[in-house]
């Protein structure tokens, strides 16, 4: 709207207008001596595969020619991807994800107590999936705690293993995600639930709204 203002833009010194070519043609480079920048080469080289440095860990996937749109419910984004890659001893991303994992555990807290527990399908779903998936977290930091450094981690969602890979030895082996039932948490749940609901005023009315998935309360 303001003409000047236009007038700053497009007049911009030429040491500035070249600072910011070399800003975009010549971005920072990682330091080379990063965990997470070693293990990005290790699985270059031994995958063939292209890699890319996230900041939970190292992705697989080739994003220049196939973006991500890969969604979870969980504050890294990354995390149950298949084509992620974590690494032991990742400092970073361990403390990402022990934050992640702490709003996690708040979240499920907070559910576990909600009077609509009981009467929401989708409450319940949601409770037992996002607790075997806040268990796994649980299970990859601490793989990135103890393993020996540069471990590349990946976690597949479909058979529920983790693949370790030794960096050094560029061997890897498999191990099962062992997962609580949780289904049996959330009945435990709910029968605290129904032993703590105040006798309804209504019956009829609190079965009726029953049948289809409400609650009698006011």
């Amino acid at each position: 709207s303001d003409p000047e203002q236009t007038e700053t833009y497009l007049h911009d010194k030429h040491s500035e207008q070249s600072r910011r070519v070399r800003a975009v043609m010549n971005p920072r480079e990682h330091d080379r001596r990063a965990i997470r920048v070693v293990a990005q080469e290790t699985i270059t080289k031994v995958t063939n595969l292209p890699a890319s440095i996230t900041s939970a860990g190292v992705c697989t996937q080739d994003l220049n020619l196939d973006p991500c749109d890969y969604l979870n419910d969980f504050v890294s984004q990354c995390f149950l991807c298949p084509a992620s890659c974590h690494v032991s001893g990742d400092t970073n991303a361990i403390e990402l994800f022990e934050k992640d994992n702490q709003v996690q555990f708040a979240r499920l807290a907070q559910v576990s107590v909600d009077p609509r527990l009981s009467n929401s399908l989708a409450m319940q779903k949601w409770f037992v999936i996002h607790s075997r998936n806040t268990h796994v977290l649980t299970c990859l930091i601490d793989f990135m705690k103890t393993l020996p450094p540069g471990s590349v981690i990946r976690y597949s969602p479909r058979t529920s293993e983790f693949d370790i890979t030794d960096a050094g030895a560029r061997a890897t082996r498999r191990v099962t995600c062992l997962i609580p039932n949780f289904d049996d948490e959330l009945r435990g749940l709910l029968e605290q639930h129904c032993a703590g609901a105040k006798p309804s005023a209504n019956p009829a009315l609190h079965s009726l709204l029953s049948s289809f998935g409400l609650s009698g309360a006011v």
